[in-house]
């Protein structure tokens, strides 16, 4: 059985996704344990900001990482996976840590709606990007 390696996670959508999870639990939990020192600081919205904080730190590496990726199909439906697993899981933490649901929160779901746009825009450029290079790549094959 293959070992887990930090490496595989920049190549694996799903893999990258869990990270981003197991770093969103310790910045919530670091949220839960200062909250009764700094109580003004912390509100009912800090749960939901990280957890679009952390969307979007996905966001960013994973279409970066497109351009590693040999599979293109494969990739967007990994990456589609890795963005529910972490929208799910980091909106149920988020509920639970603060009480409150994202119709409660005046704002947040059209945060959640642009920041799903801004992903499928930055996937489909980086795919466009990278067929357009394995096209060019292939067109000068075939001139050799």
């Amino acid at each position: 059985m293959k070992q887990f390696s930090i490496k595989d996670t920049y190549t694996h959508p799903v893999k990258m996704a869990i990270v981003v999870v197991v770093l969103m639990l310790f910045c919530q939990l670091l949220f839960v344990l200062i909250k009764p020192l700094i109580p003004n600081l912390i509100d009912e919205r800090s749960p939901h900001v990280v957890t679009i904080a952390m969307l979007l730190f996905y966001i960013l590496f994973n279409s970066i990482s497109t351009f590693s990726s040999k599979s293109l199909a494969r990739h967007w439906g990994r990456s589609m996976y890795g963005l529910m697993l972490i929208g799910g899981l980091g909106y149920l933490i988020a509920y639970l840590i603060s009480g409150k649901s994202l119709r409660e929160l005046d704002g947040f779901r059209d945060i959640i709606i642009i920041v799903l746009i801004g992903f499928f825009a930055l996937k489909s450029i980086a795919t466009s990007i990278k067929g357009i290079v394995l096209f060019t790549k292939y067109r000068d094959s075939l001139k050799k």
